[in-house]
């Protein structure tokens, strides 16, 4: 009826992957459920910190006597929620303000190029 020789097989699977010739079979059994799982989303101060650090500003607390950058930053805390999204706010601004004075200092050149033509065809 059934073949002995898979029965085998099915056997041996089954002591090799629940370790049933070990000694501490609860120990070596236990199964990590978390691959059924799907990964847990940032919360919202993971998600100020990956924003901070890719625009590169400094998610540790301020003090003037230390450096925001390098070996010893890591010791340091990390800021409120508050306050990195008072430095990400900043940063955002600063880079908005940054482009409107180039869209406006363009718009400048192409105003006087047309106020220097008029006054040739004039």
């Amino acid at each position: 009826m059934f073949d002995k020789k898979a029965v085998y097989t099915i056997i041996n699977i089954y002591i090799n992957k629940f370790n049933l010739a070990g000694k501490n079979v609860m120990k070596n059994s236990s199964t990590d459920f978390s691959v059924f799982l799907n990964k847990p989303e940032p919360t919202h101060k993971g998600r100020l910190i990956q924003q901070c650090q890719k625009r590169k500003i400094s998610i540790y607390m301020d003090d003037s006597s230390e450096i925001s950058f390098g070996v010893y930053a890591m010791m340091r805390s990390v800021a409120s929620e508050a306050e990195l999204e008072r430095r990400l706010n900043s940063s955002k601004a600063v880079t908005m303000a940054f482009t409107a004075n180039v869209i406006a200092t363009i718009s400048l050149f192409i105003a006087i190029a047309a106020f220097v033509n008029s006054l040739i065809k004039a």
